[in-house]
């Protein structure tokens, strides 16, 4: 459930995996203006996940089971603050390009008729096909540069083209 409201405030996200019955409670501070500071924490903290309204409205839809806390960042100021805030408030903190990267990767999306979700997964498509794109370009131009004739020609001989190869192969697998 997204953009849940209670009594003027809003949640962004509760959810449960089907699976394990695991349940969360999402809320989302993405600006990459600045990185998110520790000094921040505490006061989103009582805004976002502490609030009595937001808290009643949780065990509304969860009852009294517990849940999960997560707040999704694009960054941090310092790395410190992801174990830090586990350890002191039992929260989660996740980066968006990690979700986001994951997402492409495993193309968990396919066919989706979610407009976020297809939008992730044409992106997907557009940066494999990219890399597969300069792949393409590095063996051609490498097959243009590394004519028979042309190792000939230049006195290198096989050997400096086969560790041009190789390095056009580290790039495929790249």
């Amino acid at each position: 459930m997204t953009n849940i409201k209670c009594k003027r405030k809003e949640i962004d996200l509760l959810a449960m995996n089907p699976k394990t019955l695991e349940r969360y409670h999402v809320e989302a501070s993405v600006w990459t203006g600045s990185p998110f500071k520790r000094d921040r924490i505490e006061p989103f903290l009582k805004e976002k996940f502490d609030d009595s309204r937001i808290r009643e409205k949780i065990e509304e839809i969860f009852g009294r089971e517990d849940y999960k806390r997560i707040l999704v960042l694009w960054d941090v100021r310092d790395l410190s603050l992801v174990p830090w805030c586990t350890a002191n408030f039992n929260l989660q903190i996740w980066f968006i390009d990690d979700i986001l990267n994951e997402l492409m990767e495993k193309r968990v999306l396919k066919g989706s008729r979610d407009d976020v979700l297809r939008t992730i997964e044409l992106l997907s498509l557009c940066q494999k096909e990219s890399k597969r794109r300069s792949r393409a370009s590095e063996r051609k131009r490498i097959r243009k540069e590394f004519t028979p004739e042309k190792i000939e020609k230049s006195g290198k001989g096989m050997l400096e083209f086969k560790k041009r190869i190789e390095g056009a192969k580290q790039l495929e697998r790249a």
